[in-house]
This record gives structure tokens, sequence and C-alpha cells, in this order.
């Protein structure tokens, strides 16, 4: 039985060098496939997000978006809920604050310690006074937008 092949082995079974070149030829080639589709699904994420046509950070509550006309999405686009989703994080981060404050409150009170009294009433107060001012600016920022009711 004759075949056009040699009898003579494959290269990279005779010559470790060219089997490991062999090799090395068939792993760049291979990183260029993965290489290739990394770029492609690069390249499509920009087309992706537009079709989804949502802020691609997820933040619907920003100034282009509550003044933008586009009428499909506006139940997304809420000023009124965006105003309360802000004010939520304003008077929680004061609520956290005041807690605090109120517990070293009363532990000063406990103590007899006048001064440390004060000074703990003083700045609960600077704490609420902060909050009704950020709320205050919050609300003027956000009359500006159509729709706002608060």
């Amino acid at each position: 039985m004759k075949t056009d092949r040699p009898d003579t082995a494959p290269p990279d079974a005779q010559d470790p060098e060219e089997a490991q070149a062999v090799v090395e030829k068939e792993s760049v080639e291979a990183g260029h496939g993965r290489r290739r589709v990394l770029g492609m699904g690069a390249a499509a994420t920009p087309f992706v997000l537009t079709l989804m046509n949502r802020p691609a950070l997820g933040n619907e509550c920003t100034h282009s978006a509550l003044l933008s006309g586009n009428g499909s999405t506006s139940a997304r686009r809420d000023p009124n809920a965006c105003f309360r989703q802000e004010l939520g994080r304003l008077n929680g981060a004061a609520s956290q604050q005041s807690s605090a404050l109120s517990g070293q409150l009363a532990n000063a009170q406990l103590a007899g310690d006048t001064a440390e009294v004060t000074r703990l009433q003083g700045a609960i107060a600077g704490v609420q006074s902060s909050n009704a001012a950020s709320v205050s600016a919050l609300r003027a920022r956000y009359r500006s937008y159509p729709g706002f009711n608060g």
C-alpha cells in the first residue's frame, strides 16, 4: 500500500524547536481570534446601549433627561420622582447624623456634662439647619423642570 506522503514523521515530531514554533503560531492565531471577538463586542456596546435608549449608568434624573421633551420616556423622567429620590437621600443622611449626635447627647446628659450637652444640641441644630437649606436648594433647582409640583 503506497501513499503520497513520505515515510517521515511530521516535522513537529522530529524537531522540538520546530514543534514549539508550530505551537506558538497556533496560539498566536487563536489569540488573534479572541481579540477580534472581544473587539467586536466592545465596538457593539455603544450601539446596544443606544438601542436601549436609557442612560448608560442608569441615572435618569440628570438635568438633560429632565428637560428632554421626549414623550415616550416621560414616565421614567418624572421630576417629582427624582426629587423624592434625592430628598430621601438628603433626609436619610441628616437623620443618620442626628441619631448619632442624639446618642452622644443622651450619654452627656447622663454624665451631667453641661458643656458637652450644649455643644451637641448646637451640633444637632446645625445638622437640621443644614438639611433644611439643602432641601430648599433642591426644591429651587427642581422648580425649573416641567411637570414638577413639589
